[in-house]
């Protein structure tokens, strides 16, 4: 099956059960080429499921995910494979494989290397010096940015990252926010699950906030993330304010909370 550039994935209608408890309720999402698409919400939200159902890793109650024209239930899951990539939370790995076995992986779907991109996402990710070491060995931030470079060394038209920064410091999630964002720039369709939402400010094109399993308000960063939404979704008083570029800046007011 060839693979075009400049697909978009999509959630239609999706619903999602899981012993006997609605996790997902028919959300409709569109997460286009050449932007990135931020999923944000408060902890049990829904947010991973959505990203797995996305991924075709969740079995669906009702509705559909396509990606382009293609349901996911069509695709084999080699296709599958060249079609997306996805970066979850829990990346452990039981076999000593080193860091540079582990981003190789990238290209399995592909059976080939592809040396000039090797040679940047390790530059990018900063993992050139861990390419020896076993990844079991690794901090949690080290295998991150490994588990990221693999990610991004796959190189297909949809890239799925759930918290792909939250075991990074400041320096190198930075790094691979500005990754996320030159690859939907290239064409790519990129969704990201964050808990920090001035990240999703700045960095996304669209904002879906997500609570209890459905799909609370979609748009913009600047018409999504205002202070209403947040404060009732999150159950917290907020302010917003603004950085240099103009972009929401969500600050808690503290001892401000409207929940348990």
């Amino acid at each position: 099956m060839e693979i075009h550039s400049g697909l978009g994935i999509s959630a239609e209608n999706v619903s999602i059960t899981l012993d006997g408890h609605r996790i997902l309720n028919d959300i409709s999402v569109v997460a286009e080429p050449g932007k990135v698409t931020a999923l944000v919400g408060p902890n049990g939200a829904g947010k991973s499921t959505l990203l797995a159902a996305l991924s075709g890793d969740h079995e669906l109650s009702g509705g559909d995910v396509r990606i382009g024209e293609h349901s996911i239930t069509e695709l084999s899951i080699a296709d599958l494979a060249r079609y997306r990539a996805v970066l979850v939370q829990s990346q452990e790995l039981s076999v000593p494989f080193t860091s540079r076995e582990v981003i190789d992986f990238g290209r399995n779907p592909w059976g080939c290397p592809n040396e000039e991109l090797l040679a940047e996402v390790i530059a990018e990710c900063d993992v050139a010096h861990l390419l020896d070491r076993e990844v079991p060995t690794l901090s949690g931030g080290e295998r991150a940015r490994v588990h990221s470079a693999r990610v991004f060394y796959q190189d297909t038209p949809v890239v799925l990252l759930d918290e792909p920064t939250a075991a990074l410091d400041l320096h190198h999630a930075e790094k691979i926010m500005g990754m996320m964002r030159a690859r939907a720039e290239a064409g790519k369709a990129v969704v990201v699950v964050l808990h920090d939402l001035s990240a999703a400010a700045a960095y996304a094109d669209h904002v879906v906030v997500v609570a209890q399993g459905r799909v609370v308000k979609q748009g913009p960063p600047a018409e999504t993330l205002d202070a209403q939404t947040v404060s009732e979704v999150y159950g917290i008083g907020v302010e917003v304010l603004q950085d240099s570029a103009g972009n929401p800046v969500l600050v808690p007011q503290r001892g401000q909370y409207l929940s348990p």
